[in-house]
């Protein structure tokens, strides 16, 4: 549990940092010492829903909130009891999800195929409304 304990306080202490790529592994590791807490995937989300790897493109921009998604549904799976903390979060998140016709206009992103965040995310998502 210290193991645990303490990768969780980098995690948050690294967030708080902006130092968002140290931040998501020390959460990692506070997952590989207990797979069963859902804050760390809760705090990665968050990490991702605050970032924007993609410049001036708006509509791109929107995407990382299907990744922010991903994790908290993530955390309600390993940790049911964060179901509470996470609903209102995921309720928010997926008003920001691009529109049908943000998706239409952006070649790269075609509903229910996968769709490749880069830069410090480097994660695939599928790409929904």
């Amino acid at each position: 549990a210290a193991k645990y304990d303490y990768s969780y306080a980098k995690a948050v202490v690294l967030q708080k940092l902006n130092r968002y790529a140290e931040a998501r592994k020390a959460a990692y590791d506070a997952i590989s010492f207990d797979g069963t807490q859902g804050e760390p995937y809760i705090l990665i989300a968050t990490l991702y829903a605050d970032s924007n790897p993609f410049g001036d493109d708006k509509i791109l921009a929107k995407t990382v909130f299907w990744a922010a998604v991903d994790k908290l549904e993530k955390a309600k799976s390993v940790d049911p009891g964060c179901g509470g903390t996470t609903q209102p979060i995921i309720n928010s998140y997926r008003h920001h999800y691009p529109s049908k016709e943000d998706v239409f206009f952006k070649p790269e992103l075609k509903l229910g195929s996968m769709f490749h965040i880069g830069g410090w995310i480097n994660e695939d998502v599928r790409c929904r409304e």
